[in-house]
């Protein structure tokens, strides 16, 4: 069956990271350890933008419940040079990403849908706090972080703020979320994609694996009907974790 599965998805026109999205977590479930890995092949090129996706929101959005565990904790210092702590209750809800310092990859995707879920919360977007983990094991500086946070994150959502710190620290963090970084023999560093809906009280809601196609100039896209279906899920499970109790 699934061989029939992924045939089909071939012919539509989804690649790489699409079909990642689709199979990448089969069978898992909850927050994963995983190990970060060295010396891998990056992953082959996929079809640019590709085809409208149109599953349920929950599969598009590969949406996981975490049931309210307790958010793993950290420190790691922001692009202003300022500590931030992860959870902080009593607080507002938290929305974490994981992008690449570089924001060469998946990272332009992700933030318009981080940008437009701010935009479906309309003025209860000010009691959530957008952060950004940084992925990039080659550049944990301070001074490296500023393209992740492109235009387009930048005017949707004045305070979001991208994080990092010691190789170590961020090594532990990336773990304690299921985030696994692998840098290539040629020193180009990937990492799955992974999103967390924090509680004002720093449980754990919701998972949610952000995706995009990759053309063969490295560029990645995502139909804009995607990008706007994925924020609304973000945004719902937002809304939902400002109800937890």
């Amino acid at each position: 069956m699934i061989v029939l599965i992924l045939i089909a998805l071939a012919a539509l026109g989804l690649g790489g990271t699409a079909l990642e999205h689709f199979f990448g977590n089969y069978g898992s479930s909850g927050v994963a350890i995983p190990t970060t890995t060295l010396a891998t092949a990056p992953a082959a090129p996929a079809p640019a933008t590709g085809p409208v996706l149109r599953s349920s929101l929950s599969a598009l959005t590969g949406l996981k419940s975490l049931n309210g565990v307790p958010a793993p904790r950290f420190s790691l210092q922001d692009q202003a040079g300022s500590l931030q702590t992860v959870p902080r209750p009593p607080s507002e809800a938290i929305v974490l990403a994981f992008e690449n310092s570089a924001c060469n990859d998946i990272c332009p995707v992700l933030d318009q849908m981080l940008s437009q879920s701010a935009r479906d919360l309309g003025p209860s977007a000010r009691a959530v706090r957008y952060l950004v983990v940084n992925t990039d094991p080659r550049a944990t500086n301070v001074t490296a972080t500023v393209p992740a946070l492109d235009s387009t994150l930048r005017s949707s959502i004045p305070s979001a703020v991208f994080l990092t710190g010691p190789l170590n620290k961020l090594d532990a963090i990336w773990r304690s979320y299921g985030v696994t970084v692998t840098v290539s023999s040629t020193g180009v560093a990937t990492h799955n994609d992974l999103l967390y809906v924090i509680d004002a009280r720093g449980r754990l809601r919701s998972q949610l694996t952000p995706f995009a196609n990759e053309s063969p100039s490295g560029v990645y896209q995502l139909a804009p009907k995607n990008i706007t279906a994925f924020a609304s899920g973000i945004a719902q499970s937002v809304r939902q974790a400002q109800e937890a109790r």
